[in-house]
């Protein structure tokens, strides 16, 4: 085991390196979701401005 020779004050610190690694890699996907969902709703808009584009040309 990692901590196994490692005092109270060591195994604190290398608990904390692996919190913030951990919180790091949850902000990563987070920031990741986030621009993924962005462009799907940008495809949305486009997708709906060619449906309203087509609808406009079928009532002229």
């Amino acid at each position: 085991m990692i901590s196994q020779d490692l005092n109270n004050d060591q195994i604190n610190v290398l608990g904390n390196v692996f919190a913030q690694i951990g919180a790091s890699l949850l902000t990563k996907a987070a920031q990741q979701q986030s621009l993924q969902s962005k462009e799907d709703i940008k495809n949305q808009i486009e997708d709906m401005e060619k449906q309203l584009e087509n609808l406009k040309r079928q009532l002229c």
